[in-house]
């Protein structure tokens, strides 16, 4: 079971209207036009010190593992390791460079979080935009959940524990003027072609099932939930770069170029992720993937393949190094065996392009293995 919930947060922190530029005779075009520009915002606040508030309530919440920091497109930390507890050490640094060097000069800060509690995988997104348009928020949480196994218990009921003690805590430590919060559960499958397997029959191959609807693995031989880590040995090589923390290597092996993450624990391969700087594998440029595709066509791509499709973030538009920048995220999900669903995550941002039909607009992919009930 996936599920999810987001907080829009706007502070009681000052702020300002941000002028139109005058752009001469564009500008006159426009009003002829009535071509209406939307207005910016400013937001006013110490970023250093709201910063600290939120890294102080994602503690209270027992959320510590940083896998990413980042100002714009500029990566501060990236760690897909989940290196342990990293987040106070992380955070406080990026504090103080972003104090120091960029803090009237950035546009959006990005968090992003894995943690495990009470049995919970979790995932937050934290976006905190410096300007934005007027009518959106300047912060927004996102919170995605799963059972650790199928043996967990009342996995909504702790999901929904979960979101409340985080809007308490940025309650908590947040000057808040107004803070909006919307939960939903993604676990049904409604569409006949990804019907979970008591739907689909006694006897049915859901994995087979999965493969006709989008045979995006086997990929260079490795399944994602199924593969086991003395499998990935023997077709690939283990990570040579070490984790700091734990003086041992990261959890993952290269196959042909890709780096497939796997859990230690249970020594199944989990997930893979990539941005628009790696290459697309050619197997999954054969089934129309391309780091060019616009939003429209990726999303009409899953959807005519029978994936259920989870918007975690509507298509809008943020300011992206002083251009209109379109933003979106959406989830592809999919039965891919009895106990397994596969999540394709695609996040459009920082392309500088507007419009759902922009090409390029297409940040990174994510796709990972998700444990489901019977």
């Amino acid at each position: 079971m996936l599920y999810s919930a987001t907080i829009l947060i706007s502070t009681g922190y000052d702020s300002k209207l941000i002028e139109p530029k005058d752009e001469g005779f564009l500008s006159r075009i426009k009003k002829l036009l009535v071509v209406q520009e939307k207005p910016l915002v400013e937001e006013l606040h110490d970023v250093s010190d709201l910063l600290e508030k939120i890294g102080t309530a994602l503690t209270d919440c027992k959320l510590t593992n940083l896998v990413r920091i980042s100002h714009d497109s500029n990566d501060f930390y990236l760690d897909t390791a989940k290196k342990p507890h990293d987040l106070p050490t992380v955070l406080s640094s990026f504090r103080l460079e972003l104090q120091t060097y960029y803090e009237r000069f950035f546009e959006e800060v990005s968090i992003v979080l894995e943690d495990v509690v009470d049995q919970m995988e979790y995932a937050i997104s934290i976006r905190l935009s410096r300007v934005h348009y007027i009518e959106t928020f300047p912060i927004r949480i996102r919170i995605s959940g799963n059972p650790v196994s199928i043996e967990v218990s009342k996995p909504e009921e702790r999901f929904g524990l979960f979101t409340a003690k985080m809007e308490q805590a940025v309650r908590k430590y947040l000057q808040i003027a107004i803070i909006r919060f919307s939960g939903k559960d993604s676990s049904e499958f409604t569409d006949a072609n990804v019907r979970p397997q008591s739907a689909v029959g006694a006897g049915t191959n859901v994995n087979l099932l999965s493969k006709n609807i989008f045979q995006l693995f086997p990929l260079y031989g490795v399944e994602l939930g199924t593969t086991t880590v003395s499998q990935l040995a023997k077709l690939g090589v283990k990570a040579q770069d070490i984790n700091s923390r734990t003086s041992k290597p990261y959890d993952y092996y290269k196959v042909s170029g890709m780096n497939f993450w796997f859990d230690a624990e249970k020594k199944i391969t989990t997930h893979i992720y990539i941005t628009y700087s790696d290459p697309m594998p050619e197997q999954w440029q054969n089934r129309g993937f391309d780091w060019q595709a616009s939003y429209n066509t990726w999303r009409n791509l899953f959807e005519k393949k029978g994936y259920k499709i989870i918007d975690e973030e509507q298509p809008g538009h943020e300011i992206y190094r002083g251009s209109r920048s379109f933003k979106a995220e959406f989830h592809a999900v999919v039965p891919f065996s009895e106990r397994i669903n596969l999540s394709v995550e695609l996040d459009f941002s920082y392309s500088k392009i507007s419009g759902q039909n922009g090409k390029g607009t297409l940040y990174s992919i994510r796709i990972r293995s998700i444990f489901v009930g019977d």
